[in-house]
């Protein structure tokens, strides 16, 4: 097995980091730093190759430089990659600045702004740099990691694709787990305002046909396609208009019944997120399941957020996607350690990034069925072909096939169908 020398004097913790993203999380090949070079440049080292690399603004964290100048981006072996720098090198970009400005999500941190946010603090997946170049659908981590080993003659291992189905458990029933008086009120309340309370009543009283009850169909649908069922269920308390879930003694039972079969993690409130004080760590202690994974509910997590969640002692963020748009929101498809770009260090917290929800495809795009099941197969397509991890956001409410969901349950059917290793 090959291994990549990069020759440089007194390389900073960021480019080490990035090296360590590019070739041994994507390919699974080691880096030896050596010193050598110049001070505007690097090289990268296979056996007799190399390739000059020139160094960015952004890999010796002059962040102000960058920010004043703006980061370009230039075109390479067909792929379009940030942190331009022009000179005479090899490359006419820095491969490792270009990695951190990815997966350490550079521009959510230092260019954010209130026109990138969405109502809910959310950086938007179209005001990304990676979909204004039309790469957001790639991920470009991997390919650059796989562009730099074909040129380089680097061999490696071919990472084995894996695809991990999760289901966010926001509303659990949507008839059950209420006390009588509420469900007899509500009943009324479907009469007022014309709907048949007819349903409500019969699956209180028989405590069966919740269509949110989907939990038995999605294991058959999982284990019989040989995958294990992940969920991120939301145990908080009741604070509209975000945080709209059943009492805790009702989740803690259906918790305990997801265990049998199914991995289940923690799904940390809009409030908790809010406050990430007292509010986040009472929550994380009072979930009967494991806290150290997350997924934060609204995908309300991101960068800034990190070393916070890391003193909290979360061990794996499973958020790191945009609400409006599929893709690759750190342009990786593989599980990595974040970055804490403000104090310049590695966290031991690992990154896990999805790269298709559901109310993506349905709420924010609009998407008719058989549109969506394209869209999830462009990125299922990308994902496979760089051996990495697909990781999907469903919900028990959107495999209902009810209501607003109705024909959707096909979608997921087929996007599972699709995405079987």
């Amino acid at each position: 097995m090959s291994k990549v020398i990069i020759k440089y004097n007194n390389p900073t913790s960021r480019m080490k980091y990035s090296a360590g993203v590019l070739f041994n999380t994507c390919l699974g090949v080691d880096v030896e730093w050596m010193s050598g070079g110049e001070s505007h440049k690097y090289d990268l080292c296979v056996g007799k190759k190399s390739l000059s690399c020139p160094v960015h603004a952004i890999s010796l964290s002059q962040d102000s430089s960058a920010t004043s100048s703006g980061v370009d981006w230039v075109s390479f072996k067909g792929e379009q990659f940030p942190c331009e720098v022009i000179g005479a090198t090899d490359l006419q970009f820095d491969p490792l600045a270009a990695t951190l400005f990815f997966v350490a999500r550079w521009e959510e941190v230092y260019l954010s702004d209130a026109n990138s946010l969405d109502k809910h603090g959310r950086f938007q997946g179209k005001k990304s740099s990676s979909y204004l170049k039309g790469v957001l659908d790639r991920p470009s981590v991997d390919i650059m990691a796989r562009i730099l080993a074909e040129v380089l003659e680097l061999e490696f291992t071919e990472p084995t694709y894996s695809y991990q189905p999760s289901i966010d458990i926001d509303i659990a029933f949507k008839y059950l787990g209420r006390p009588l008086w509420k469900s007899v009120i509500l009943s009324i309340k479907d009469i007022l305002t014309f709907k048949n309370p007819h349903e409500r009543m019969n699956v209180v009283s028989t405590g069966n046909g919740d269509p949110y009850d989907t939990y038995d169909y999605l294991e058959s649908l999982h284990s019989n396609n040989g995958l294990k069922t992940t969920y991120y269920v939301l145990r908080t308390e009741r604070k509209k208009p975000y945080d709209v879930c059943l009492s805790k003694p009702v989740i803690d039972n259906l918790i305990e019944k997801l265990l049998k079969s199914s991995s289940v993690y923690w799904h940390p409130s809009y409030q908790a997120t809010e406050n990430m004080g007292d509010v986040f760590s009472s929550e994380k202690n009072e979930f009967t399941a494991d806290s150290d994974f997350v997924r934060h509910h609204f995908l309300k997590s991101g960068p800034a957020m990190w070393p916070e969640l890391e003193a909290n002692n979360v061990k794996r963020d499973s958020s790191l996607a945009y609400a409006d748009l599929p893709g690759f929101r750190a342009g990786i498809c593989r599980e990595y350690s974040a970055y804490d770009l403000k104090n310049d260090k590695t966290l031991h917290l690992k990154i896990l990034p999805p790269a298709i929800m559901d109310s993506t495809l349905h709420s924010y795009m609009n998407l008719r069925p058989d549109k969506a099941i394209n869209t999830a197969q462009e990125i299922i397509t990308e994902v496979k072909a760089v051996g990495g991890t697909l990781v999907t956001i469903w919900h028990n409410t959107s495999a209902s096939n009810v209501d607003f969901w109705k024909g959707w349950r096909k979608v997921y059917e087929e996007v599972v169908r699709r995405s079987i290793p």
